[in-house]
C-alpha cells in the first residue's frame, strides 16, 4: 500500500519549510503549495511510466470462456502489458471437468499464416472442444484455440495494470511507502528549481536517480531466460492442428 496525495505532499513541504496542507485546503490550494502538489503527481507519474511491468502494479483477471464459437476475448481494460506465458485452464462447468492447464502462447503471425485462425472461426459446434493454445491478436484481446468450446472453462492469466492517477487527498499511490523518499526527491528537484535554488535541484535530481536505480535493483527482474527453443515449439503445435 502506497502512502496518500496529500502525505505526500506535506512530506515535500515539510523539506522546504512550508506550512502543510489539510484535507479542508488541500483541494483549493495555491501559489507554491499548488506547485508542490504537481511536483508529486509528475513524480508519481515519472516512476509509474519509469518500467512498465513494475510489481506493485501486477493483476490478475479471469476470463469465462464461452460455448458458442466465440474465437477472441477482450483482456482487463486496465491492462498495459500482458504475461503471454501466464494463461492457465483452470475448472470449467461442471467444476470436475479438469484441474488445471497450462495454455501455451503461438505468435499471432504464425497463428495467421498456417490457416489456423481461418479454421478456428470457421469451426463448427460439432468439433468442439478443450482449448489448446492462446494467441495475442493485434487489437489487444487473445484468441483462444479452439473457439467452440465443449465447457464453459475460466482461463486466469496475469498482467501489469496503468495505475489509477492520484488526485484527491486521500487517493494512494500503489507505490510501496518504503519508496515515499524517491518520490520526495523527485519533486523536490522540481520545487528547487522552481525557486532557482540549482545547487539544491541538483542534489535532489542525485539521490532521485539513486533511488530509481534502487528500485529497478530491488523490484524487476532483468535476467528473463530465454529458449531458443521456444519458435520451434510453436511451430510443431501449430503442425499438430487441423488445418484446412
Amino acid at each position: 500500500m502506497g502512502s496518500t496525495y496529500l502525505s505526500l505532499t506535506n512530506k515535500v513541504l515539510r523539506r522546504l519549510n512550508e506550512v502543510e496542507l489539510t484535507s479542508s485546503n488541500f483541494a483549493t490550494a495555491t501559489g507554491f503549495h499548488a506547485t508542490a502538489k504537481d511536483a508529486v503527481l509528475d513524480a508519481i507519474e515519472e516512476i509509474q511510466q519509469a518500467e512498465i511491468e513494475w510489481p506493485f502494479n501486477h493483476s490478475t483477471d479471469t476470463l469465462t470462456l464461452l460455448t458458442d464459437g466465440t474465437t477472441e476475448y477482450s483482456l482487463a481494460a486496465d491492462a498495459q502489458s500482458v504475461d503471454w506465458e501466464s494463461f492457465h485452464l483452470v475448472e470449467g462447468v461442471p467444476s470436475s471437468a479438469i484441474g488445471e492447464k497450462y495454455l501455451p502462447v503461438v505468435p499471432y503471425d504464425e497463428y495467421m499464416k498456417h490457416g489456423t485462425r481461418a479454421n478456428n472461426i470457421n469451426m463448427t459446434a460439432s468439433e468442439a472442444g478443450e482449448p489448446e493454445f492462446i494467441s495475442p491478436t493485434q487489437n489487444s484481446k487473445v484468441a483462444i484455440y479452439p473457439g467452440y468450446s465443449d465447457l464453459a472453462y475460466n482461463v486466469t492469466y496475469e498482467y501489469w495494470q496503468f495505475p489509477t492517477a492520484v488526485s484527491a487527498h486521500d487517493d494512494t499511490t500503489t507505490i510501496p511507502t518504503r519508496f515515499d523518499y524517491v518520490i520526495v526527491q523527485r519533486a523536490l528537484w522540481d520545487c528547487y528549481m522552481f525557486r532557482d535554488n540549482l545547487e539544491s535541484s541538483q542534489i535532489s535530481k542525485s539521490r532521485w536517480e539513486e533511488g530509481l536505480s534502487n528500485m529497478r535493483t530491488l523490484l524487476i527482474n532483468k535476467t528473463r531466460q530465454v529458449f531458443d527453443t521456444r519458435e520451434i515449439q510453436d511451430r510443431n503445435l501449430l503442425t499438430s492442428l487441423r488445418v484446412n
